[in-house]
C-alpha cells in the first residue's frame, strides 16, 4: 500500500492538499468521459485535479489524468500535455480555462505536512499538517471559511500522549481492517481524529 497523491487546492496564492470531503467529489473524469487507470500505486484512482478559489468562485484549473492506452484528445477547451511529473506513466495534464466546479458542501484543505506523522498508506487524515481550514461552497461558492489548525495541534498532542501511555499490544485484523479502510476513504467522517 502506498500513500496517495491528493487533490489539490488553491486559495489566496496557497497551495493545500485535500484532506477530506463532505459530499461527492467535485469532479470526477469518469463523467466527463475518461477512464481513468491507476498508473502506479500512488494513484489508484487514476488521475488527481487541483482546484482553484478566485473571487470566492471554486474552479478545476488542472486535472491529471492516465488513460493507459490510447491517444488522448482535447476536453474543455483544453488539449492534453504530457503530465510534468509522471512523463513515463501515460499522465496527461488538462488546463481548462474558467471551469467552474458548482460543489455545495465541506471541502477540508491541508498545508505544511508534518513528517512525524508520515504513513505510508491512503491519504493523510488533516491532524498531519500543521495548517488546516474547512470550506464550505453552496454551487461551487465559497460561504464559509474556519481555520482548524489549533484542534488539530490538540489532536496531535492527544495522539503522542496516547501513544506514550499504550502498551505493545498487536491491533486486531478488525482495527486493521477500520484503519486501511479510513486511510483510503476521504469522506468527513472521522476525519478529525
Amino acid at each position: 500500500m502506498t500513500a496517495q497523491i491528493s487533490d489539490f487546492l488553491i486559495l489566496e496564492g496557497s497551495e493545500y492538499n485535500i484532506s477530506a470531503i463532505q459530499n461527492k467529489w467535485p469532479f470526477d473524469p469518469k463523467e466527463h468521459g475518461f477512464n481513468p487507470v491507476s498508473p502506479h500505486t500512488a494513484c489508484w484512482r487514476g488521475y488527481y485535479c487541483k482546484y482553484i478559489v478566485q473571487d470566492k468562485e471554486l474552479y478545476l484549473c488542472s486535472l491529471n489524468v492516465s488513460i493507459g492506452e490510447g491517444n488522448p484528445v482535447g476536453w474543455a477547451g483544453a488539449m492534453p500535455q504530457e503530465s510534468e511529473f509522471f512523463k513515463y506513466d501515460r499522465m496527461w495534464e488538462y488546463k481548462p480555462k474558467g471551469y467552474k466546479v458548482p460543489y455545495t458542501g465541506g471541502i477540508v484543505i491541508a498545508r505544511d505536512f508534518i513528517r512525524e506523522f508520515y504513513v505510508h498508506m491512503g491519504f493523510h487524515r488533516p491532524h498531519c499538517y500543521a495548517i488546516v481550514k474547512e470550506l464550505i461552497f453552496r454551487n461551487g461558492y465559497l460561504e464559509n471559511e474556519t481555520d482548524h489548525s489549533e484542534k488539530m495541534k490538540f489532536v496531535r498532542d492527544s495522539l503522542r500522549s496516547a501513544a506514550n501511555k499504550s502498551d505493545t499490544q498487536t491491533p486486531t485484523i478488525e482495527e486493521i481492517e477500520r484503519y486501511v479502510n479510513a486511510a483510503f476513504s476521504l469522506s468527513y467522517e472521522n476525519k478529525w481524529t
